[in-house]
């Protein structure tokens, strides 16, 4: 090829390029290239829409995913935290593993400083000197309770056969405001078995 049947061919090539590149646009765009309005949010399509998140997250910031074994099983309570971003009336608990009830549940205002405890308890309450700290007095029982933003312990009352496991405890509740339902999952991490 000679470099005279070499210059037309490259400029064809490069008309064709530009033809192509100038006839794109994003599909999010318009004919005149600005961004086309979504009906439904009054956003603009093709941005990463605002989420509100969830009205719930877990509060422990010890959840290091460490599996605990205990060698003791039976009934007992466990302290589990969460943050409230919006107000919520929850619904249920329910736990995620294998053979692992729960029994019960009360809900009180999170700690006014923190509390370094296991957070797990063969009783039906705290140790005595836990619960003025813990706020056990201030509980009330889960279903039912009206929580508004804030931070609060969850008291579930469990009965662990042996062997078990309590990955987590499964928070079901209502948002108040949108009647929206929302799941939370709390991480426990517990294994109850005798060859701990």
């Amino acid at each position: 090829m000679t470099s005279t049947s070499v210059r037309p061919a490259l400029a064809a090539l490069a008309a064709l390029a530009i033809a192509t590149l100038a006839g794109c646009s994003s599909e999010d765009d318009s004919p005149d290239g600005t961004p086309e309005r979504s009906p439904s949010t009054g956003g603009t399509t093709g941005q990463a829409e605002q989420s509100a998140g969830p009205a719930l997250v877990s509060a422990d910031a010890d959840d290091d995913g460490w599996r605990y074994c205990q060698a003791r099983a039976g009934r007992g309570l466990k302290r589990l935290a969460f943050s409230a971003e919006r107000p919520v009336r929850p619904l249920d608990g329910e736990p995620v593993g294998a053979g692992v009830r729960v029994t019960g549940g009360s809900v009180a205002p999170a700690p006014q400083r923190r509390v370094d405890d296991f957070a797990q308890w063969y009783a039906a309450a705290p140790p005595a000197d836990l619960r003025d700290r813990l706020r056990w007095d201030e509980r009330e029982p889960l279903a039912g309770a009206e929580i508004e933003a804030g931070d609060y312990s969850w008291f579930v009352a469990f009965d662990a056969p042996m062997p078990s496991a309590l990955d987590a405890v499964r928070l079901r509740y209502v948002e108040t405001d949108t009647g929206e339902e929302g799941v939370l999952d709390l991480p426990t991490h517990l294994r109850y078995s005798r060859s701990c």
